[in-house]
């Protein structure tokens, strides 16, 4: 399977990649009640339609999950569905910044290497590509 992005050069996904889902990321922390930065849910989508982000600054948007056998994952964000101050808030300054640790839904992570894979509070590099924000964990 491979990445619905070609050509990030930057990837770090280098193991079979074992998930590909569809999700709706809630930006936020779930601690002050999905305000802030980061990640505050992921809902795992059962359809492949993709939904566009909805409002001037929407809080929550669609995503490409992919996760490979060595529990690497890979959240990317198409751009065409994002409005400017989104694009500016989440992504703005190159990096995408979690307040606090999140634990991975089991869809994602499953069947690699790291079951109970947690992405821990921090700033993770923004892969700018010209359709998609790249973000790898």
């Amino acid at each position: 399977m491979k990445s619905r992005v070609e050509n990030h050069k930057e990837a770090i996904i280098s193991g079979k990649i074992t998930v590909q889902v569809f999700a709706d990321i809630e930006f936020g922390v779930l601690s002050k009640n999905c305000r802030n930065y980061g990640i505050c849910r992921i809902n795992i989508k059962a359809q492949t339609k993709e939904v566009p982000c909805e409002g001037a600054l929407p809080r929550s948007c669609f995503s490409i999950i992919t996760s490979d056998e060595n529990g690497m994952v890979e959240m990317i964000f198409l751009k065409g569905w994002m409005s400017e101050a989104s694009k500016k808030k989440y992504f703005g300054a190159n990096f995408f910044q979690v307040d606090e640790d999140i634990v991975l839904p089991k869809e994602i992570t499953e069947h690699t290497a790291a079951p109970d894979r947690v992405i821990k509070k921090g700033n993770y590099n923004v892969i700018n590509q010209k359709g998609a924000y790249i973000v790898q964990f």
